[in-house]
């Protein structure tokens, strides 16, 4: 544990010893008991920080998570601040850093022209404290504090935080610190933190969006029936995608009998199909040719066409002009995956040239769906006839 001085503690200092000085060159007595009395201060209220911080270390626990962790653009999402008494008798009250205004932007770390890497799955921000300038040598003052009572044995604190969800983007906030102070407020120590909370701000679902595939792009969207005779992905091949629960009609050689045997729960395999049977969506994320807010709609609507063919369980491979591309399994997982990289997308120089880009197969039989609010006469010659833009 270490004893921080607060701005006013060391406010306290620089006067005891200007007075000091004072005493020292005039000769004069007069301010000896102001000087006795700051001089007591300083030297007791770090031993009474430390004390109460020794008795509250180990015992306080500070618990933080946003609620939901995810949220469309305007949403609504709560971070919800919790301290405990987890053991030991009444403490003596404790202060939190205040969270507000303290959400800065973070970035999904994947990088443009390069496949999504861990295995399609966007890697949220590392939560840093940052806590390097001369400010962050100090104890926070008491009023700058979220002040926490006294809490008895097994009790608890909470308090909710609006998120700032206007804009889209990923938001971090960076672990916030639990202090105890002395009676005076000129000493401080720390004695618990929070963990740093990941907010992801994605694009809202455009409404009116229908997908726009069919025999004119030569894909057929999965086949809309019955639960006895849902599609299970397995007939068109391909490798394991992953689990999921079983309904009446699936065939009973895909069960998992592991997943049963240790969950108690029937889990059905969920292949990936081939790539005849994968629809290709490209957000179109050149800069120059959308205005933000047509980029905006872009990335809603492509939103949109994901969350529809996971509906109809079709897998599509989401990708962008400057090179990132991604499989997006028809699961609420696989859609939730891509959610930090439509939050994150900005638009990105790209040459212009008339050829497709090379991750663009056209002779695959994979249908091209491009979002573009724009029209097809912006995009590159090689994609027009073999894409289906998107025009909203």
């Amino acid at each position: 544990m270490v004893v921080r001085p607060t701005a006013r503690g060391l406010g306290v200092a620089l006067v005891t010893t200007t007075l000091v000085v004072i005493v020292v060159v005039t000769g004069s007595l007069g301010p000896v008991a102001l000087v006795a009395a700051l001089g007591f201060m300083m030297v007791t209220a770090p031993l009474q920080a430390w004390a109460r911080a020794r008795r509250s270390a180990g015992v306080v626990h500070a618990f933080a998570h946003a609620v939901p962790p995810m949220v469309p653009v305007g949403g609504s999402s709560t971070l919800e601040v919790t301290i405990v008494n987890a053991s030991g008798p009444a403490l003596a009250p404790v202060g939190l850093e205040r969270p507000e205004g303290r959400w800065k932007a973070g970035k999904a770390s994947w990088s443009p022209g390069v496949a999504a890497p861990h295995g399609d799955q966007t890697v949220l921000p590392h939560v840093s404290t940052g806590r390097r300038r001369l400010r962050h040598r100090l104890a926070p003052s008491t009023v700058d504090l979220l002040r926490v009572r006294a809490l008895d044995h097994g009790a608890s604190s909470s308090a909710g935080f609006a998120v700032p969800t206007g804009r889209r983007g990923v938001l971090v906030l960076a672990p916030r610190r639990v202090w105890a102070h002395d009676a005076l407020g000129l000493a401080g120590v720390a004695v618990a933190e929070t963990p740093g909370v990941v907010v992801v701000v994605h694009p809202r679902r455009a409404s009116g969006v229908s997908l726009p595939f069919g025999a004119a792009t030569g894909a057929t969207p999965a086949q809309q029936s019955s639960p006895a005779s849902r599609p299970t992905g397995n007939e068109v091949g391909g490798e394991l995608a992953d689990l999921r629960p079983y309904v009446p009609g699936d065939r009973l050689h895909l069960l998992h009998w592991p997943a049963f045997a240790r969950y108690g729960a029937l889990l059905v395999r969920r292949f990936e199909p081939e790539a005849g049977g994968v629809v290709r969506i490209v957000v179109d994320d050149r800069a120059g040719v959308h205005r933000r807010g047509a980029f905006e709609q872009s990335l809603s609507a492509a939103l949109a066409i994901v969350e529809l063919a996971r509906d109809l369980d079709v897998t599509v491979e989401l990708a962008t002009f400057s090179g990132w591309s991604t499989t997006v399994a028809p699961t609420p997982q696989g859609v939730a995956r891509i959610l930090p990289m439509l939050s994150t997308l900005q638009p990105t120089r790209v040459p212009v040239s008339g050829r497709a880009p090379v991750w663009v197969d056209t002779g695959s039989g994979t249908p091209t769906i491009v979002t573009t609010l724009t029209g097809e006469s912006t995009l590159p010659s090689a994609l027009r006839g073999c894409a289906k833009v998107v025009v909203r």
